[in-house]
């Protein structure tokens, strides 16, 4: 088994396969659009920092307020 820990953020890949702290499974491009593309750092170990194809902070924000209008929170 391999596994390989990011020096700025703390990412973990096993074996090639990125995981959450809460030790679920993730992808790459959301780690890169949530914390990597964020953080301007020679140390990040991330594929696939600078990728635009995963989840963002302002995606999770624009799918947070669907949710509380759909539901009139």
């Amino acid at each position: 088994m391999k596994s390989r820990t990011c020096p700025n953020c703390g990412a973990t890949w096993i074996d090639g396969q990125l995981y959450w702290a809460t030790g679920q499974p993730a992808l790459e491009e959301d780690l890169a659009g949530l914390v990597c593309n964020r953080v301007d750092s020679s140390e990040c170990i991330n594929p696939q920092k600078g990728s635009e194809n995963g989840v963002t902070l302002a995606w999770r924000i624009n799918a947070i307020k669907a949710l509380n209008e759909e539901h009139d929170l």
